[in-house]
């Protein structure tokens, strides 16, 4: 297929894509980056041989028309399929998805930043796994840059609350709703604690409860390790003990529970 699709093109596309292959655009505009493995877990949920099958044969073809773009990179311990590739939106699922004025091939992030990604879109499936068959669901995620934060400070100068996600999750008669923080364990301990202030000073703005009926997200924070656990509770302590009721944090294992309102 050439560089650029016409609107011919796009409109055929349209009426031969699935609801499988819309709701990989939607993870993707979502978490922007994610592997084969957390897609296929995401959006089919069949782990059998014919599953995997056919979750290959799906994003080949979604590569093929360039609805998404399989980068050069592959996680370990993944096997050597399409689960340990990388992938993104490429330029003509931009298009499709209504994000034409970034229409153009994805390039692999830094190091740092890929792992980054990764860990949220891992958040991501995770959570959809756990609200699959219940009475929950995964009501909203929003990415970066849409779930920053733009306020006036305490001066009236502009203060900008930068989240990695803020996410929803809905219920028969309640929603439980958090910023979410996907920690790989790069941040310097100042740099963390940095973060836990922003967020004291953000709810302190009023700001957020003014659109979300007088309530405060969570903050839940994921990290990968025991150790970086201990690190990030610990940082809790120098809070006020009154705010420390704001912040949930857990290991990847424990990311779909908080979400979903589980004590930490």
């Amino acid at each position: 297929m050439s560089g650029r699709v016409s609107w011919q093109r796009l409109a055929l596309l349209r009426g031969q894509l699935t609801e499988r292959d819309w709701a990989v655009m939607a993870m993707l505009t979502c978490v922007k980056l994610a592997n084969g493995n957390q897609l296929r877990r995401a959006v089919s949920g069949d782990s059998s041989p014919a599953g995997e099958r056919a979750a290959r044969r799906q994003l080949a073809r979604l590569v093929e028309w360039r609805v998404v773009e399989r980068l050069e990179r592959r996680q370990g311990g993944l096997g050597r399929g399409s689960d340990a590739w990388t992938y993104a939106l490429g330029p003509t699922g931009l298009r499709l998805s209504g994000d034409g004025c970034r229409a153009r091939r994805p390039s692999l992030p830094s190091q740092p930043m890929w792992q980054h990604a990764l860990l949220g879109a891992e958040i991501y499936a995770r959570l959809v796994e756990a609200t699959r068959g219940s009475d929950r669901e995964l009501a909203l995620w929003q990415g970066e840059p849409d779930c920053w934060r733009d306020y006036p400070g305490p001066y009236g100068e502009p203060v900008r609350l930068k989240p990695d996600a803020f996410v929803i999750v809905s219920g028969p008669d309640f929603e439980d709703m958090a910023f979410v923080e996907f920690d790989t364990g790069s941040q310097s301990r100042a740099v963390v604690r940095a973060k836990l202030e922003a967020y004291r000073r953000y709810r302190a703005s009023g700001q957020e409860q003014g659109v979300q009926d007088g309530v405060f997200p969570l903050v839940v924070i994921v990290t990968c390790s025991p150790e970086r656990q201990a690190m990030l509770l610990d940082l809790l302590t120098y809070l006020p003990t009154e705010d420390w009721q704001l912040f949930k944090i857990g290991q990847l294992t424990d990311a779909a529970r908080l979400l979903m309102g589980g004590a930490s």
